[in-house]
């Protein structure tokens, strides 16, 4: 099913930590499902083929059909604090 309840705007997030050995996803600062961990050993650096947003791939395939903006990434990982301000700040919570 799907994770969004209206077709407004939406924060969706996700915090990746090798040292905590978690995966976390999170829509307007609330996180949804289970955090995932045994992660493992991360393979290299990200592909430029690979790396993008919007998309799967360069070609695209698989493109996002909404509207983005404002896509920010970070050098550390947020907080759940952080990022339910952050969706406070711009009316999502």
């Amino acid at each position: 099913g799907a994770i969004f309840t209206s077709l407004n705007w939406n924060m969706l997030a996700m915090t990746y930590s090798k040292s905590s050995d978690q995966l976390k996803l999170f829509l307007n600062g609330v996180q949804v499902g289970s955090t995932v961990t045994g992660l493992g050993t991360w393979a290299g650096n990200l592909g430029a083929s690979l790396s993008v947003i919007g998309a799967s791939n360069i070609t695209p395939t698989l493109q996002w059909e909404g509207g983005l903006s404002h896509v920010a990434m970070f050098n550390r990982v947020l907080t759940a604090a952080e990022l339910l301000s952050i969706a406070q700040v711009a009316g999502l919570a």
